[in-house]
């Protein structure tokens, strides 16, 4: 039995601004109707958040007990249940390197939210295994919070809310709130120890690019790159130039997942020639 239940919530804006997107989302609303009027409640095995309808799965995550315990002491708001998929992706991605010790980059934070929930997740994960470092770990929360494009506005934006997102991780892991245009304010950070986790999601293939770039020279061997817009249509210029600068400087392909983020990983054997620093300044 799924411990939690995910949630359909239509927040991606092609929704209200794309020719087929009240279409779109007409059907879906009215598919949900029909499963529940029909089956009498939604089926264990279907998935119906994230923008996407899956069905006959296992969605293990919706009972991972340290999952839901993470989620549940972050409080998480209906905006986050309808994108639990790729929150678990988040929160799993940045499990899976915690022990190694070093940076870890949040890129586009926003609330912090997510981030907690990912932050909880890694730190529960590891508590019961030994020689952890994670008392040693930096992370650092990028993004301009108070007025970003109108692409990435949200509504929690403001002059407060660097403040409230150092408040809220500090009480979980110790945080350094990044504020500015990325990867400028990262550049002013110089950064030394080898980074471990990113994520980038800043809803800009310039920004998302240039700030690839600019971390490329940092990453630890197996160190993983979460990009959120990565598979998006809205986004189709980002997947197309991050996919071509992988090819052109021979790193590891990006792997598309359908919750709609990309994964990389980073290995020895992947190129060099990424190491160019970008110029500035970028648009986040």
């Amino acid at each position: 039995m799924k411990i939690i239940r995910e949630t359909t919530a239509f927040f991606n804006k092609q929704y209200s601004d794309a020719p087929d997107g009240s279409f779109l989302k007409a059907i879906q609303v009215a598919f949900i109707k029909k499963i529940v009027e029909t089956l009498g409640k939604i089926p264990e095995h279907v998935h119906y958040a994230d923008d996407c309808f899956v069905l006959y799965r296992n969605l293990g995550f919706l009972s991972d007990p340290t999952f839901c315990k993470a989620c549940r002491e972050s409080e998480l708001d209906g905006v986050l249940f309808g994108r639990i998929w790729r929150i678990y992706v988040l929160a799993w991605s940045l499990s899976q390197r915690w022990r190694a010790g070093g940076v870890y980059i949040d890129c586009g934070t926003y609330n912090g939210k997510a981030l907690e929930v990912a932050l909880r997740y890694a730190k529960y994960k590891s508590e019961s295994r030994l020689g952890s470092r994670a008392e040693e770990n930096l992370i650092i929360a990028a993004d301009l919070f108070e007025n970003p494009p109108d692409e990435a506005r949200k509504k929690d934006h403001g002059p407060n809310l660097s403040e409230e997102v150092r408040v809220r991780l500090n009480k979980i892991h110790e945080t350094k709130v990044c504020k500015g245009y990325l990867p400028d304010s990262l550049i002013d950070l110089q950064i030394s120890t080898p980074v471990q986790w990113v994520q980038i999601d800043l809803n800009s293939e310039v920004a998302d690019l240039s700030t690839f770039r600019y971390l490329m020279k940092y990453l630890a061997e197996n160190a993983i790159v979460v990009f959120d817009d990565y598979g998006f249509s809205r986004y189709s210029k980002t997947q197309q130039d991050l996919n071509a600068y992988v090819e052109e400087n021979a790193l590891n392909p990006i792997l598309e997942l359908p919750t709609g983020q990309g994964l990389y990983i980073h290995t020895r054997e992947s190129g060099q020639k990424g190491l160019l620093e970008p110029q500035k300044r970028s648009v986040l």
